[in-house]
């Protein structure tokens, strides 16, 4: 079976056009490897300012935003710019060339919410290209 990208994000709020992304994760899955050894992605994204946001949803995330702002040792922070580039760069290094196929994404959320999102930041429909699948158990 072909590997599989679940991605998943942390933003500001429900708005995609006004509200911003705090954090991206991912996890490549080749349907093979023990969970504790998959490949991830991780990364905090530093917009400078947050312009926009629910209370409920920042009320949400007080460490990450903690983080950020502090920048704590031990965790990436990325500009929003450079975001499509370092994930890109990820999937390459683990044998995903999202250049000659769209990668299969997934996660509960990916297209009806953090797709989305992620259109949003720059270059990321040149850098990453997806589609999406819904994986339910009864079709494994």
């Amino acid at each position: 079976m072909k590997p599989y990208v679940s991605i998943d994000l942390e933003t500001t709020g429900l708005d995609p056009n006004a509200c911003q992304i705090l954090e991206v994760g991912a996890v490549i899955d080749d349907w093979k490897t023990p969970v504790e050894e998959l490949p991830t992605f991780h990364c905090y994204v530093d917009n400078g300012d947050y312009l926009w946001g629910s209370p409920y949803a920042l009320s949400m995330h007080p460490k990450i935003l903690r983080r950020i702002a502090t920048k704590e040792k031990g965790y990436d922070y990325v500009e929003p710019n450079k975001v499509a580039g370092w994930f890109q760069h990820w999937l390459m290094a683990h044998g995903i060339n999202p250049d000659k196929h769209h990668i299969t994404a997934a996660g509960k959320n990916f297209a009806s919410f953090d797709r989305q999102f992620l259109k949003q930041l720059p270059d990321w429909e040149d850098f990453v290209k997806t589609q999406h699948r819904r994986i339910v158990p009864w079709n494994l």
